[in-house]
C-alpha cells in the first residue's frame, strides 16, 4: 500500500535547512493562533483530569498537617493503600488523556496543510480524529511510542536520540495516510527518519530550542504560542520529500 511514499523518500532532492526553516517561519505566522488553540483545549481538557487525581492527595495533606505541616506519612499511606479500582480508573485517566492529545496534535498537521494552501480552517477541524475508528490505532502508536522510548532509553539515551526523529513523523504519517496500517506508519516513519534524519534533527532541535526561548522571553505564557512551532519542520519535510498529490 506504501511502496509509492518509500519510492519517493529513495528518490528525494536533497532539503536545504535554511528553505525548510523558513517555511516553517512562514506558516507558522499563519498557524500561530491555532497552535494556541490547540494547546489551550489539550490543557482544558487534562487539568480536571488531574484535579480528579490529586484533589484526594491535597485534602489530605490539609486535613492530616500536624501543626500546620505536611503529613508526608499520611498520604504515602494513602498512596500504599490505594484499591486497585481506583488505580485502574488513573491508568485508563492517563491513557485517555494521552489518546485525545494525539489525535488533536495530529489533527493539527491537516490544519497546517490547510493553512498552507490557503484553505478556510475551522477550531473543529482539531477534532477531526474523534472517531471510533481511529481509537485503536492511536492506542497502537501509544504503545509502539512508549515502547520504543523505554527500549531506547535503557542503552545510555543514546539510541533514543536517534529514535527522536522517525517517532517525530508517527503523527504525520498517520494524519494524512489513516487508512494504512499502523505497521506501515511506523516503518515509513523510520524510512522517511533514516534518509533524512541529520537535517530532521536539526530543524527539531534548533525550533525546540527557539520555542522555548522566545516563549519564555513571553513572560513564559509565550510558550504555548511558540510550543505549536516544533510541528512545522516535520510537516514541510514530509510536504517536500512526499507531497499531499497520492
Amino acid at each position: 500500500m506504501s511502496d509509492w511514499v518509500r519510492a519517493k523518500i529513495e528518490n528525494a532532492p536533497k532539503l536545504d535547512f535554511g528553505d525548510v526553516f523558513n517555511d516553517s517561519v512562514a506558516l507558522f505566522k499563519k498557524s500561530w493562533l491555532h497552535g494556541l488553540i490547540m494547546q489551550l483545549v489539550i490543557i482544558a481538557i487534562t487539568i480536571p483530569v488531574v484535579m480528579i487525581f490529586y484533589f484526594p492527595i491535597i485534602a489530605l495533606a490539609w486535613s492530616e498537617s500536624i501543626d500546620g505541616r505536611y503529613n508526608e506519612e499520611a498520604v504515602e499511606a494513602y498512596l500504599s493503600e490505594m484499591p486497585l479500582g481506583m488505580i485502574f480508573f488513573y491508568f485508563l485517566a492517563i491513557l485517555a488523556i494521552a489518546l485525545v492529545s494525539l489525535a488533536i496534535k495530529t489533527a493539527f498537521f491537516r490544519m497546517l496543510k490547510k493553512l498552507d494552501e490557503n484553505e478556510e480552517v475551522k477550531t473543529g477541524d482539531l477534532f477531526y480524529f474523534f472517531k471510533k475508528e481511529y481509537v485503536g490505532k492511536m492506542i497502537l502508536i501509544l504503545l509502539v511510542t512508549l515502547g520504543l522510548s523505554i527500549l531506547f532509553g535503557m542503552f545510555c539515551g543514546l539510541p533514543l536520540i536517534y529514535a527522536i526523529v522517525p517517532m517525530s513523523f508517527f503523527n504525520i504519517f498517520f494524519a494524512f495516510n489513516p487508512e494504512w496500517s499502523v505497521g506501515d506508519m511506523i516503518t515509513n516513519s523510520f524510512v522517511l527518519g533514516n534518509k533524512k534524519w541529520l537535517i530532521s534533527f536539526g530543524l527539531i532541535v534548533i525550533s525546540s530550542i527557539l520555542a522555548s526561548v522566545i516563549g519564555f522571553l513571553m513572560c513564559g505564557v509565550g510558550v504555548l504560542v511558540t510550543s505549536a512551532f516544533t510541528y512545522h519542520p516535520v510537516y514541510v519535510i514530509y510536504k517536500k520529500v512526499i507531497g499531499f498529490d497520492n
